[in-house]
């Protein structure tokens, strides 16, 4: 059995490794010398005196140091090291009926449902490969919940950096990640992002950004679950494994108010009335790019035409798919875009929105967009 000696000094050797610590040299025998890029020293007990009695003042001291490097606590940074195959999230709920820190259990249970439906929303958008049923379950089964913290009312979710054995997933490497856990992992992060992103910008547009970002009733009856009876607000906090690196885009935090969750509601309430249909191949052209200076990110707009009228809509992409999109318009290269239509009940020809799900820049070059 693994002493927690063994572990800690496993995931420190780990963390430093992966945070470029070199070994500049052993101490008086057992213990040996690591420093970072910044000058930060810590002693890591050699692995035969791992457990000696003096071992656990060293470790802890170690712990502390890497808490002060990433700007964590204590007991943040042992949890983070101790659970690194894992991705940390958490939901706390607050306001004035919670101030005792406990929610009725019917209220605790649909949370918890809702936040699990985000999770299926998340891993089916993100994968788009063969096995992707399989991959989905074998995800979600590996999500854990930890028990509440007190004060308020805190659900805690550890989202492991699930990598399915013998599966192709050529989808990692457009999406700059090394196992497909993280891959939904930020997925299931992002689309929250952007979902509060939207219902805080234009009033006039978010019915149509929400159907363009492929967030629908659903997904609001997702977020709006998470909304206990007796909470006031949320906060969806994110910390994440230092295993992987975690996009610039990667949120550590996304708060929601009871304003929010009464506009969540009746949006909920609107895009029921929408339908959708699947469209694959459609013949389009890359109208312009923005990007901010200083962004990786970039957005492409692109128009098409569907049952001969005219659409246009825009995608948030990264670094590396701008750069090789903007190269096709300059070229006034044609390309196909494939994903979902959104029209009302008053026919196909009132198309509202357009979430696209992938763009054909060649016969052999298909870019799927999560």
């Amino acid at each position: 059995m693994t002493t927690y000696n063994e572990a800690i000094r496993y995931s420190l050797l780990r963390f430093l490794a992966h945070h470029d610590w070199f070994l500049s040299g052993e101490a008086n025998a057992p213990f040996s010398v690591y420093h970072s890029p910044d000058g930060i020293e810590v002693l890591i007990p050699n692995k035969d005196f791992v457990n000696h009695k003096q071992s656990l003042d060293l470790l802890d001291e170690a712990v502390e140091l890497v808490a002060l490097s990433v700007g964590r606590s204590f007991d943040q940074t042992r949890k983070l090291l101790l659970q690194a195959d894992y991705d940390h999230f958490s939901l706390r709920e607050s306001g004035d009926a919670l101030s005792e820190g406990s929610i009725s259990l019917a209220s605790g249970l649909s949370v918890v449902s809702g936040v699990y439906g985000l999770f299926k929303i998340a891993a089916s958008s993100a994968v788009n490969i063969k096995g992707k049923r399989k991959i989905s379950r074998g995800y979600l089964d590996s999500i854990k919940m930890s028990a509440p913290t007190k004060g308020s009312f805190v659900f805690n979710f550890e989202a492991k950096l699930y990598s399915p054995i013998g599966a192709d997933t050529p989808i990692l490497n457009v999406a700059g990640v090394s196992s497909m856990g993280r891959l939904i992992n930020t997925n299931f992060a992002n689309r929250i992002k952007r979902f509060k992103s939207i219902l805080d910008g234009d009033q006039e547009k978010v019915k149509s950004k929400l159907l363009r970002e492929g967030i629908d009733y659903r997904y609001c009856n997702g977020i709006s679950s998470a909304f206990a009876d007796e909470a006031e607000n949320i906060d969806f906090s994110f910390a994440w494994s230092f295993l992987e690196p975690a996009a610039i885009s990667a949120p550590e935090k996304i708060s929601f108010d009871k304003k929010d969750h009464a506009r969540i509601f009746e949006y909920s309430k609107i895009l029921m009335n929408y339908q959708s249909a699947r469209v694959d191949g459609l013949p389009a052209y890359l109208e312009s790019f923005t990007r901010r200076e200083g962004d990786t990110e970039g957005r492409v707009y692109i128009r098409f035409s569907y049952e001969r009228k005219d659409f246009s809509t825009s995608v948030l992409v990264d670094g590396n798919l701008y750069e090789r999109l903007n190269e096709k318009h300059v070229k006034k290269q044609r390309v196909s875009v494939s994903g979902n239509l959104f029209f009302s009940d008053g026919g196909r020809a009132k198309v509202e929105a357009f979430e696209v799900k992938s763009v054909r820049l060649a016969d052999d070059l298909l870019i799927e967009l999560i």
